[in-house]
């Protein structure tokens, strides 16, 4: 069986009922090799059919593999194709009236350090699955279940570290632009009016030691 993707034909051979893996990474595409292995797929003419299977997904993703699945169906490449459409449509539909899981709950608890008011720490409560809905299909996904809550947990305590440290961050680069304005200006002012100051009472020292002068004169002279 050939797929019409280079890379699959020369590196895997296919037959009849044999399974063909597609993963991805986030940001690449796999609905699109998906899509494109069920419109070119042949059998050297002989007739054989495509079956789509995937978790779960997202509704927008869901919708994503109806729209090309009904492409390649109506571009005329096999009924198969079209009944995975029908299936896919179907499975967005129960996904939309799935009851949708309540949202985590996130507490965070703030303090102040040095005037900067800052979270100091963030718990992240994921709910647990509701009684209603379907079991996982294999231990993969319940494993992958406990992994996401980690997560979860993990993203919100990276957010309130993350977030102290910007605020710490910009209290710092304000306390330093405060102290250049005060080395580049105010010190320099201050620093001339000190001057003045010193000047002004060194003036006064001088007149009034030559007033004492004057005084102790005129009492030696019996004035």
């Amino acid at each position: 069986m050939l797929t019409g993707i280079s890379a699959v034909d020369a590196l895997t051979t296919l037959v009849r009922g044999q399974k063909l893996p597609v993963f991805s990474a986030a940001g690449l595409p796999h609905l699109e090799p998906a899509a494109q292995i069920a419109a070119q797929a042949n059998l050297g003419g002989e007739p054989f059919c495509v079956v789509f299977a995937a978790t779960p997904p997202p509704r927008g993703t869901a919708a994503r593999r109806v729209r090309s699945a009904e492409t390649v169906a109506r571009a005329g490449h096999g009924g198969g194709v079209l009944g995975a459409a029908r299936t896919a449509r179907r499975g967005a539909r129960t996904l939309s009236t799935r009851p949708t899981r309540r949202p985590a709950e996130l507490e965070i608890t703030w303090t102040s350090t040095m005037g900067v008011r800052l979270p100091r720490a963030a718990s992240c409560a994921v709910p647990d699955a509701d009684p209603d809905e379907p079991a996982p299909a294999n231990t993969a996904l319940v494993h992958a279940g406990a992994a996401y809550a980690d997560a979860v947990r993990a993203a919100a305590e990276y957010a309130a570290a993350g977030a102290a440290a910007r605020a710490v961050g910009d209290e710092l680069l304000s306390t330093r632009r405060w102290v250049r304005a005060v080395r580049r200006h105010w010190i320099p002012r201050l620093e001339t009016v000190l001057a003045r100051v010193d000047a002004g009472l060194e003036q006064n020292e001088h007149e009034d030691a030559v007033r004492r002068r004057w005084v102790a004169d005129m009492q030696a002279q019996g004035r």
